[in-house]
């Protein structure tokens, strides 16, 4: 996965590898080493069981970890409703899979 920082307006804009920690419909939880604060906007790019996602969204939490990595909580914004529902059935199938092998 990747983020793309939307206020670098240049033709070599920035692009940054992420970590995602956790995902649901609304947002992620995501880490890297690449710094950004609270309000900005970014473009993340990600595969989630073969579907390629990019959306828009906006830092709303800040938590800075050791060795220069951070965590970033995302909300998605601009997301449709259909990109919504297929990123949701993509959610409920890993889901599926996890319970399927705990048991």
């Amino acid at each position: 996965a990747k983020i793309k920082d939307e206020k670098d307006t240049s033709a070599a804009c920035l692009t940054a590898s992420i970590t995602i920690l956790d995902i649901s419909a609304g947002g992620m939880l995501i880490e890297t080493d690449y710094s950004l604060a609270s309000d900005d906007i970014i473009t993340s790019d990600f595969t989630i069981q073969d579907k390629t996602f990019s959306e828009k969204c906006r830092v709303m939490r800040v938590l800075k970890k050791d060795a220069g990595h951070r965590q970033y909580g995302l909300k998605f914004i601009e997301m449709n409703s259909s990109v919504n529902e297929k990123l949701i059935q993509c959610i409920l199938f890993l889901q599926s899979k996890n319970v399927a092998s705990i048991r």
